[in-house]
């Protein structure tokens, strides 16, 4: 059961923050100031999309993004804290998410990149407080099936939003930049 809300977790945040970042639209539930921060760094995002210039999210914008995402996918009793630090090779994310008895600590590192219209996660650490996971292992062993749209083959998830909402990845690089996750437009 552990594991299964730990991947879960884990996909969620992945797969709900990819969904969050590219189709988040104005006007949705904005009920709490997190909504609404994250409906103004998705205008900001669709902004630059729109005008195909490069747009730049800090930290804590990433941040606000990602705690939309888990609220998004209906999880967010579950998640008591999360802290999102962009590295310079990788997206380090660390989440406390209640297991029942006890709250467990979930850190990953990823490093995102666009192949073929498609985001992909390279994971290069993974923990479940102290101890490395390997993210094929935790899924073989939970029997979670993975969403139609989201593969994962060896620590690289691939998320491939048209099969997940019907949209196309509206830029073509992600770069992280001085503590910055920088989206610049596709050719």
């Amino acid at each position: 059961m552990l594991r299964r809300t730990l991947l879960i977790g884990l996909l969620a945040l992945i797969i709900g923050g990819s969904y969050v970042w590219f189709s988040l639209s104005p006007g949705e539930d904005v009920n709490m100031d997190v909504a609404m921060a994250a409906d103004q760094v998705a205008d900001k995002v669709a902004a630059a999309v729109q005008s195909k210039l490069p747009v730049a999210l800090s930290s804590s914008e990433v941040k606000t993004l990602a705690v939309e995402a888990i609220k998004q996918v209906g999880i967010g009793d579950k998640i008591k804290g999360i802290d999102v630090t962009v590295k310079q090779d990788a997206l380090a994310v660390s989440l406390a998410i209640d297991a029942g008895p006890k709250v467990v600590a979930v850190s990953v590192e990823a490093a995102p990149e666009v192949q073929d219209d498609k985001l992909v996660m390279n994971l290069s650490a993974m923990k479940v407080g102290a101890v490395p996971v390997n993210v094929p292992t935790l899924i073989e062993r939970t029997g979670v099936s993975l969403p139609s749209g989201v593969e994962i083959e060896g620590n690289a998830v691939t998320v491939d939003l048209s099969k997940l909402n019907g949209n196309s990845l509206p830029f073509g690089e992600i770069k992280l930049d001085n503590g910055t996750v920088v989206l610049k437009p596709g050719n």
